[in-house]
């Protein structure tokens, strides 16, 4: 079923998702910052992609646009998630 029907994951399960089915790990950098900097990790030796976000609790839902920016910068295809490309 494609968006707008296809029920959108919350943070938490794209987050689980990612790092089961397609070996990405999520990480936050807090060193030396007032922020923490999220971001996601694919990849490894020289060959990672990083992909920060931001999201405020693990209940978040995320938006089709995020969905598919984070898919976009992670290389993977947003249908796998319900969406169409474009």
């Amino acid at each position: 079923m494609a968006y707008p029907f296809t029920k959108l994951p919350t943070f938490f399960e794209f987050r689980e998702r990612l790092e089961k089915d397609y070996k990405c790990k999520y990480k936050i950098d807090d060193d030396k910052t007032p922020f923490p900097i999220q971001y996601f990790e694919k990849g490894s030796g020289k060959k990672k992609i990083t992909c920060a976000v931001s999201f405020n609790n693990d209940a978040e839902i995320l938006t089709p646009s995020v969905l598919r920016s984070i898919c976009k910068r992670l290389k993977i295809n947003p249908k796998h998630f319900g969406l169409l490309i474009g």
